[in-house]
């Protein structure tokens, strides 16, 4: 409840400097703490860990600025369930505003390009503060797009302004299962009726993982051409773009 009144005042203020402002920051600070005791006293009171729970503490810490708490909270939940789209951009967003320095960022950056990975559609975009991520919500939105085709589609223009452009290396049984999801995209968007434009960025996203994983860990140009092949035919302008 706290929460949910806290967003329609920051509505209510608007984007002036009244956000800022003492007195508004010293109720921002009173309520999210006060949230943090109500919700912490919930997780004490449940069975086994609850992942919202973990992610409604860790948004009151941003709230009131405490990053590197929000941060020990949102990786206790990302422990817990590692490909929760919705912690993990949390996450990523916390370690931005946390330090502002190269390794910091880098981290926000592979922790964003994995969130738009698994689930995107379930990211809350309004309640990012990344600069560069809102821009590229921005640009995504112009070019058409909304809802949750917002989060779907973001990755590609990300891909195109190299914004996502701190990776890691795969796992085998991430390959294996990228490789079969892949396999699975591609029977389904072939299919009469299908929904391409929530089904294609879901796809086209894997491709490019797979295409930087034989690219860089492999070296394996075979694969890498066929897999550009396969982009090429399907999206041109984003290939024109991305490569």
């Amino acid at each position: 409840f706290l929460k949910t009144e806290w967003n329609r005042f920051e509505d209510f203020l608007g984007e002036g400097n009244s956000r800022s402002s003492l007195p508004v920051e010293a109720v921002r600070t009173y309520i999210f703490t006060e949230a943090i005791h109500c919700f912490s006293h919930a997780y004490n009171n449940t069975i086994s860990p609850d992942i919202g729970l973990f992610h409604d503490i860790g948004e009151c810490y941003c709230n009131i600025r405490e990053y590197a708490r929000a941060i020990q909270t949102f990786e206790f939940a990302w422990d817990l369930k590692r490909d929760d789209s919705r912690i993990l951009a949390r996450l990523a967003d916390a370690y931005h505003a946390w330090k502002e320095d190269a390794d910091t960022w880098k981290k926000a950056r592979l922790l964003f390009r994995e969130a738009f990975l698994y689930e995107p559609e379930n990211i809350e975009l309004d309640r990012l503060t990344t600069p560069w991520m809102l821009e590229l919500v921005r640009k995504t939105e112009e070019a058409g797009f909304s809802g949750d085709e917002v989060a779907l589609w973001l990755p590609l223009f990300a891909a195109a302004e190299h914004q996502f452009n701190v990776k890691r290396e795969l796992e085998d049984h991430e390959l294996s299962l990228l490789t079969g999801q892949v396999y699975a995209l591609e029977k389904d968007i072939r299919q009469p009726g299908a929904e391409t434009r929530r089904i294609m960025p879901r796809l086209l996203n894997r491709y490019l993982w797979l295409i930087d994983h034989y690219q860089v860990e492999e070296n394996d140009t075979v694969k890498v051409d066929i897999l550009k092949k396969k982009f090429q035919e399907m999206e041109p302008e984003f290939f024109k773009l991305i490569f």
